[in-house]
């Protein structure tokens, strides 16, 4: 008896083992059975340990369109450097398709076609690491047109205030890269109040995954403003579109020059960056500002007094590690106006 129970516990042991042989070979395939197997990045310095149970972060501005029988995903990556894939799966749920869908790094787009007309599906987004930790779900809705109609074009990736003075703002926009269209993606920009009883609607064009940057003049100062940034496709529907608010200045403060972030001086908890000071100003100060991006109300500042110009750099403490910040810089006069600021975005923390 004594002898059968302790091969039967042999054989437990063995299975363990096997178990943990399974997963730390296999990685994401030991977790997901019908995912495929990806493999390292061509990097002898690729950040892979088996023991991460830190999930990536989730993707961010997911978008799509949708016709009667094919639906386009369009979403940004985290910048996790050990992500392995994204994980699509949608409801309802339909024999022959494959469901969950994997999209390998650094894939940011799918299309999935053979879907029945007029139905709204509902697709959920995760990421994946190669350790198979799994974020948490990005989801959008999305419905199938009858008769082949297309529905609203995808929204721009990107539509960023860089700038903005007395009479003008400038904005940064960055469109998509759609596998079902080619052509121009078609922008239009409109803003309220309005300047004028006769202000036009400024329309631009930018070719797929492209950048621009564009500025709106003839503005008043010290006026809030609302800008509505829309795409339009070849039939003339619009998509949602959108929003950025900003307030002009009563005054132009000129803003510093070089404004850059210092690569040996980013740490776990610290980011540094440096400066110069505008020139010919007197008694002003700065206000350094800055907010984790996936989560804004987790932020800080600081001011720091001038008499003169100099070169300056400022270590900001305190900070997660592996968290991306948003920093701004404005510039304030003897008499309390400020500028705009000048934005450093997405400066990361290193892991370490």
């Amino acid at each position: 008896m004594k002898h059968a129970f302790a091969a039967r516990l042999g054989l437990f042991a063995m299975g363990l083992a096997f178990t943990a042989l399974l997963f730390s070979s296999c990685g994401v395939l030991g977790i997901f059975p019908n995912m495929p197997a990806f493999e390292k990045r061509d990097n002898p310095n690729f950040p892979y340990d088996a023991h991460d149970t830190f999930a990536p972060g989730k993707v961010d501005r997911l978008t799509g369109n949708a016709n009667a029988n094919q639906v386009a995903l369009y979403w940004t990556n985290p910048p996790d450097e050990d992500l392995a894939a994204v994980r699509i799966e949608w409801d309802p749920w339909e024999e022959g398709f494959d469901n969950p869908r994997y999209i390998k790094t650094p894939g940011d787009q799918t299309i999935i076609s053979g879907l029945r007309e007029g139905v709204e599906y509902y697709f959920r987004l995760f990421t994946l690491d190669f350790q198979g930790n799994m974020s948490e779900e990005t989801g959008i809705p999305l419905r199938t047109t009858p008769g082949g109609d297309v529905s609203s074009p995808p929204e721009l990736a990107m539509a960023r205030i860089e700038a903005a003075q007395t009479n003008e703002a400038t904005f940064s926009l960055h469109s998509v890269s759609d596998p079902m269209n080619t052509e121009a993606v078609k922008v239009e920009i409109s803003w309220f109040p309005k300047t004028s009883s006769t202000q036009p609607i400024v329309t631009l064009e930018l070719p797929p995954a492209s950048d621009r940057l564009e500025t709106i003049r003839e503005l008043v100062a010290d006026t809030s403003y609302t800008f509505l940034f829309r795409t339009l496709d070849m039939a003339g529907n619009r998509s949602k579109g959108i929003i950025r608010e900003i307030h002009t200045p009563s005054i132009n403060v000129p803003e510093v020059n070089s404004f850059e972030f210092g690569d040996v001086m980013i740490t776990s908890t610290q980011i540094e960056v440096r400066w110069t000071d505008p020139p010919n100003m007197t008694d002003y100060s700065l206000i350094l500002s800055w907010f984790e991006v996936d989560n804004p109300n987790a932020k800080g500042s600081t001011v720091i007094e001038r008499q003169v110009p100099v070169i300056y750099s400022h270590v900001i403490s305190g900070l997660k590690s592996k968290t991306a910040y948003d920093i701004r810089l404005q510039v304030v006069d003897m008499n309390g106006h400020s500028s705009f600021g000048k934005s450093l975005y997405g400066v990361r923390t290193a892991d370490f």
